[in-house]
């Protein structure tokens, strides 16, 4: 009889039509989604719904393939940082690397204090190394103003891009409200104390700012465009952690305090429309870009998200993620580690 020999396994190309999706798995923080199509495994950002990347092993050279058989299963590490795949007889194991940058091409490289970024993300606003205030169009990389007006820390900074305006405070107690375009003072206001937690309006119509008394003061715009200040805006408030404005369902002034917790204030007449009971001081506030969420983060390390429209408590969260799945995976294991523990009992018994 003749010999006979195992002939070495020899893949033929998979043919570009082949784009079945044979497995899928999301990452531990549910930010990205890996896909398997074909013998390709592609990357996709869930909050964006768009294309991120694809896996690549290059010392198959056969392309942009991560194998040269079907992808067939797909899972993410417990802390989100690595990718198993598994094909013919193999399982690849990617790790997650950040790709590399020239920090000195970014607009904000130089900030060395404050930093505002505008509503759609175009613009931002930033303090510098000798305390300047610099105006940047993120997307074209290109600097559009630099404006001097603070002899004293810069201590609250907020642009407003869609009405023009740039507000900006200090620790001596100056407040100043800029053109964006021209980039002229169009207030500059001496308050004679420390201000800080400068906030404003979506619209620009209205200014708070937190004092060194932990009082609350309230400017408005007048036909003129300049801010004036308003009388007695929060008159039992004496310990203020911070403050906020929303437009919907109706203008109001968002107040944390030491004594009262989080307070809805109708900004027409100043009374309270809603309390919010975060379960600690709140120390800061922010709304969603449609108005209709509030996030507070409180004294005890939790962020809450609450419904504006009836003040219902959404989601809770607490710590950071990379903490969170660690603990995670480690329940896991601990489960698995008892239930063989179990196992091992009853086979005893």
């Amino acid at each position: 009889h003749d010999a006979v020999t195992d002939a070495p396994l020899e893949f033929q190309p998979i043919p570009e039509s082949l784009r079945t999706i044979y497995a899928m798995d999301v990452s531990p923080d549910g930010q990205t989604l890996a896909v398997s199509r074909g013998n390709r495994i592609e990357l996709f950002d869930t909050l964006a719904y768009s294309p991120t990347g694809q896996l690549i092993d290059e010392s198959l050279g056969l392309g942009p393939v991560a194998d040269v058989d079907l992808v067939q299963s797909l899972a993410f590490a417990p802390d989100g940082q690595r990718i198993a795949s598994g094909g013919f007889r193999t399982v690849r194991i990617w790790k997650r690397e950040r790709a590399p940058f020239d920090q000195a091409t970014l607009p904000l490289s130089s900030a060395a204090g404050l930093i505002s970024v505008s509503a759609d993300g175009a613009m931002a606003a930033m303090v510098n190394g000798i305390g300047d205030i610099e105006v940047w169009n993120l997307f074209d990389r290109e600097k559009l103003q630099t404006l001097a007006g603070h002899s004293d820390q810069i201590t609250g900074l907020v642009l407003v891009a869609s009405a023009d305006r740039l507000f900006s405070c200090d620790q001596s107690g100056k407040l100043i409200a800029w053109k964006l375009s021209t980039g002229e003072q169009t207030t500059a206001i001496e308050t004679q104390t420390s201000l800080h937690k400068l906030t404003a309006s979506s619209d620009a119509a209205h200014v708070a700012v937190i004092d060194l008394e932990s009082t609350i003061r309230l400017f408005e715009t007048n036909g003129e465009g300049n801010l004036v200040a308003v009388a007695e805006p929060c008159k039992d408030v004496t310990d203020a952690t911070a403050v906020a404005f929303a437009n919907k369902p109706t203008p109001m002034l968002i107040v944390a305090s030491e004594s009262a917790g989080v307070t809805l204030r109708n900004l027409a007449d100043k009374q309270i429309i809603r309390t919010i009971d975060h379960g600690a001081v709140v120390q800061a506030i922010a709304l969603s870009n449609d108005q209709t969420k509030l996030l507070t983060g409180g004294r005890d390390g939790r962020s809450r998200l609450w419904n504006m429209t009836d003040g219902a408590a959404l989601v809770t969260m607490q710590g950071d993620v990379p903490a969170n799945l660690r603990v995670a995976g480690a329940n896991r294991n601990a489960a698995r580690q008892q239930a063989a523990i179990d196992r091992a009992n009853q086979r005893t018994k």
